[in-house]
């Protein structure tokens, strides 16, 4: 029984040491909250991405690459599409007149079933159309084959010259038949010319092809090197053209850029500067730039002696005091040019630019094709 009691106590007394220690923490305002155990996490609800279905044709984008023809009659995929057998479905060929060259054009015909579409070429007046592709629309996708008539009419790959448009329903677009390439830039050198070649197969008429540029940058002297353009048009012709780049900062710098299309483009970038005239400008060169400094220099000295040798004060006629007007003149037209030519060499010694940027586009009609581009 006695036993019994001191438990009996001892648990109360417990109880009431808990019960106080509990009412302390409440009283105290610094004690530390119990930790809590962490929240269970929940994974995150994935929302399903909305699904575009109002256009039929945005599986194709702007540009498509045609199949090598052969072999021929193997299907290849230009895009998807999600086009009904409802909906009807037109389409036709843009610059298919002048795509395979002079004397030339092709016709796209579509066929019974509404879901195809022959391209038909003709090869002089007179002649019969020979299919040489087919488009069709097939499983989900627009396809594309080559016909072996492909294999008879001669540049049948310059079809990819050409654009086709597409319309369904309220939607339409038009294609082009080739991406765009990438290409190395043209570099620029001091020291000697530069050339690059650029492969282009199946290039359109040479009279539609156009090379835009775009000089590299720098910083000299805590100014932008900035340029100027001189060409016939707003851009480069590609066979036999000739372009003028124009340094504004530093002055008496040009760069010559010309074009010529054989079987492929060759695009060349020479540097050159000039003296006093700079319609006639000179090949850039360490020597040539020192030889032009040290002459400017001497011409300078023999200036300066010619007008030093002129009657002064009351001695001085009208003539005499003409003719130092012009030597003055000439002099500061000459020490300009010196100090033109001496920035121009330093230019040349600190400053490595880069190279020339150039985009290769055919132009029809106003419309643009972007073949080749070195950005």
């Amino acid at each position: 029984m006695l036993v019994f009691r001191w438990t009996l106590v001892g648990c109360l007394l417990a109880v009431s040491l808990a019960t106080a220690a509990d009412e302390k923490k409440k009283a105290d305002p610094k004690a530390k909250p119990a930790a809590k155990a962490p929240a269970a996490k929940t994974p995150p609800t994935k929302v399903p991405a909305k699904v575009d279905d109002s256009d039929p044709l945005k599986g194709l984008g702007v540009a498509v690459d045609l199949p090598a023809i052969a072999p021929v009659g193997k299907w290849a995929t230009l895009g998807k599409v999600t086009v009904s057998e409802k909906l009807i479905v037109v389409m036709s060929l843009r610059y298919g007149d002048r795509c395979l060259g002079p004397g030339k054009k092709v016709e796209l015909k579509e066929r019974d079933d509404g879901r195809s579409w022959q391209c038909l070429a003709t090869e002089r007046e007179g002649a019969e159309p020979v299919e040489i592709a087919v488009f069709r629309l097939d499983q989900g996708a627009l396809q594309f084959a080559w016909s072996a008539g492909a294999e008879q009419v001669s540049n049948a790959g310059s079809l990819k010259n050409a654009s086709f448009e597409i319309a369904v329903a309220a939607s339409k677009k038009v294609v082009g038949l080739r991406k765009t390439m990438r290409g190395k830039p043209l570099a620029l050198s001091w020291d000697e010319p530069t050339t690059e070649y650029y492969e282009i197969a199946d290039p359109p008429r040479l009279d539609s092809l156009r090379i835009e540029i775009d000089m590299p940058r720098a910083e000299f002297k805590s100014r932008n090197v900035s340029w100027r353009l001189l060409l016939d048009g707003p851009a480069l012709k590609a066979s036999g053209g000739v372009a003028w780049a124009e340094a504004i900062r530093p002055p008496h710098l040009l760069v010559k850029i010309d074009s010529s299309f054989s079987k492929s483009l060759k695009v060349t970038a020479t540097p050159m500067f000039w003296i006093a005239d700079r319609e006639k400008p000179q090949r850039l060169t360490a020597k040539g730039l020192t030889t032009a400094i040290t002459q400017l220099n001497a011409y300078e000295a023999k200036l300066n002696l010619a007008r030093s040798s002129l009657p002064k004060g009351k001695s001085a006629n009208d003539a005499s005091k003409a003719q130092y007007d012009a030597i003055t003149k000439e002099l500061a037209a000459v020490r300009k040019a010196g100090d033109d030519l001496a920035s121009l060499q330093e230019f040349v010694k600190e400053i490595k630019l880069g190279g020339i940027q150039l985009k290769v586009f055919q132009e029809v009609d106003g419309q643009t094709t972007t073949l080749l581009t070195t950005k």
